[in-house]
């Protein structure tokens, strides 16, 4: 199965179930790291062990992704990313760019009753922004040394 003893991002949302969701995937041996602006919700289920770690992240600023994507690319080996299929669905296409650019496994989550969770994998079209942040953030990353450098000089 997809979720056995992996690690996900979750990205977490105001107006789905993250708490049960996390207490199904720990089911599953599953380690999760969240993120989303709800800092508050992220560190009491890190503090009740339902992520392995939380970062902050506004989905609505470019430099608070691209900090999170750094973060993550540094610190945590990802399997997928879950998202809440109605967030997903709702969120400008822009924003769902962003979001199928963190990683190659998106997943779709609906929560059609009570901890009954339905994940689907999303299906990209032939359209790839896998490595947009990495790259972009890689990018000024090295324009930034380059300056370092030639002000220490």
């Amino acid at each position: 199965m997809i979720l056995n003893e992996k690690k996900f991002l979750l990205i977490d949302n105001a107006s789905f179930s993250s708490r049960q969701f996390c207490h199904y995937l720990a089911e599953k041996n599953s380690k999760v790291i969240g993120t989303g602006e709800n800092t508050r919700n992220l560190l009491r289920m890190m503090y009740d062990h339902l992520v392995e770690d939380y970062c902050y992240c506004d989905f609505a600023d470019e430099l608070s992704i691209s900090q999170m994507s750094v973060y993550l690319k540094n610190y945590h080996a990802l399997d997928g990313v879950f998202i809440c299929n109605n967030m997903f669905n709702e969120a400008s296409s822009q924003k769902q760019k962003i979001i199928r650019g963190l990683h190659k496994n998106i997943y779709l989550v609906d929560e059609p009753s009570i901890n009954n969770f339905k994940i689907s994998k999303f299906n990209k079209s032939s359209e790839t922004a896998y490595s947009y942040l990495f790259n972009q953030v890689d990018e000024l990353n090295s324009l930034f040394n380059e300056q370092l450098l030639a002000n220490a000089t």
